[in-house]
Parts: C-alpha cells; structure tokens; sequence
C-alpha cells in the first residue's frame, strides 16, 4: 500500500490473471493521480529525471468511472507513443470534461508492459460519510 502527503494513495489488489490496483482521495484529482501513480508502478519505469515534459490534453467522460478509464488510457498512451511518465498534474473538471496539463519526465526502459486499461469492475464512489473519493481499476498485462 502507498500512501501519499495528501491522504491519497494504493495499493495492488489480487487478480487472477491481470494487474488490479485501488486507489484513493480525498477528491477526484487526488485519486487520479494517485491512480497513475499505481499504474506506472506496474511497468516499473526507468526515467531521465533530466527530461521534463509538459502536455495539455482533454477526456470527455460522461461518470467518473469513464474518466478514470480515459485518463489512465491516455497516459498509457503517452508512455507508448512519447516515452513519458507524468507525474504532476492539474485538472480543470467542467460539464462531461476534464482539462489536463500534465507534467513528466522521459522513460528510457520498462520492466513490465500493460497492454490496456480495461473495463473490469471499474468503480469510482465517494464514500457519504468519509468524502473520500475510492476507486479501482484493472490493466490487461
């Protein structure tokens, strides 16, 4: 489990054949980051601290669980297509958007691979009592 300065974080859950991860915040940019976080912890990426990268891009999503999916896909994306993690970001939440700039460094090897973000049992609730926002996804590896 990881936690982060914020009350945010997580942790692997067991899976049967894939990556499972729950995450944690105590608002919905926490816990994506945070989701990030866990995801990159995955593909165990080796980076060029030297490198700073900084991207703006848009998700439209129609629930918070679409949203979660769509970002960790673009950033997966990102790390394909860019060789970037990013690791800093601010959001700009708006009617069925999300406006990101994300920030990162370049990646110059990966211990594992994830083929996909998918679908499984994907959920993002705010817990009444708490406020805490939690979640968890699944990557395909």
């Amino acid at each position: 489990m990881v936690r982060d300065g914020d009350d945010s974080g997580y942790r692997e859950l067991d899976h049967t054949a894939d990556r499972r991860i729950e995450v944690w915040g105590p608002d919905l940019a926490s816990l994506l980051a945070a989701a990030s976080r866990g995801m990159y912890s995955i593909c165990d990426p080796e980076t060029d601290p030297s490198t700073r990268v900084t991207k703006d891009f848009r998700l439209e999503a129609s629930d918070r669980a679409t949203l979660l999916v769509e970002f960790l896909s673009e950033l997966l994306y990102r790390l394909e297509v860019d060789s970037t993690l990013f690791d800093a970001f601010e959001f700009d939440f708006g009617d069925g958007v999300a406006d990101c700039r994300a920030s990162g460094v370049r990646v110059v090897g990966l211990s594992d691979e994830i083929k996909a973000v998918t679908w499984e049992d994907v959920f993002v609730e705010e817990e009444p009592q708490s406020g805490v926002v939690r979640g968890a996804v699944t990557f395909d590896i």
